[in-house]
């Protein structure tokens, strides 16, 4: 993931977080570059659940997402390596 990082600067200035309008530079951030996820665990941001297609979600929950895609990716190595065999 790390190999990807930039300083993304947005154009666009969005008005969508009435509660803390600081956080909209986080969405503004997330469109610009086309990100997958924006992973926070700030109560204004995740109230919002998603922006544009793009879902918010805390720390843990990228964390099963990446253990889930994991064990898929291991155990499609193990039906090839057995379809090999």
């Amino acid at each position: 993931m790390l190999e990807r990082d930039k300083i993304i600067e947005a154009k666009e200035k969005l008005d969508v977080v009435k509660e803390d309008p600081e956080d909209n530079k986080f969405l503004e951030c997330a469109l610009k570059c086309g990100a997958d996820y924006i992973i926070s665990g700030d109560k204004h941001l995740i109230k919002i659940k998603e922006y544009v297609n793009i879902p918010i979600i805390r720390t843990s929950e990228i964390l099963e997402i990446i253990r889930r895609k994991e064990t898929n990716h291991d155990q499609a190595n193990q039906t090839t390596a057995n379809r090999k065999s």
